[in-house]
């Protein structure tokens, strides 16, 4: 799935790799745990609200915690040499 280069450039393929993977990732530690526990591996109604639960105070947590930080460091003597050479590196492709 990201093996050409276009796709590792576009956010929604990295996007999509990205869920497929922790989907798999989920099933993956779901079924390795529940037989060890003597329960069949079903996914019921309370696992993927915890799992939306979880996910959602992830996301709260990191949203607000990147509001509270610049993006674009402050005082950075290679500021300006770092975007010269982004856009020369972007436009040379």
């Amino acid at each position: 799935m990201l093996i050409p280069r276009r796709a590792k450039r576009s956010t929604g393929w990295l996007l999509a790799a990205c869920v497929i993977v922790l989907i798999g990732h989920w099933i993956d530690v779901y079924v390795l745990i529940f037989p060890a526990l003597e329960h069949h591996a079903m996914i019921s109604l309370v696992d993927v609200a915890m799992l939306v639960g979880f996910a959602s105070v992830f996301i709260q947590t990191f949203a607000n915690s990147l509001q509270k930080r610049a993006l674009i460091p402050r005082n950075d003597p290679y500021l300006t040499e770092s975007l010269w050479t982004d856009r020369v590196s972007t436009t040379a492709h």
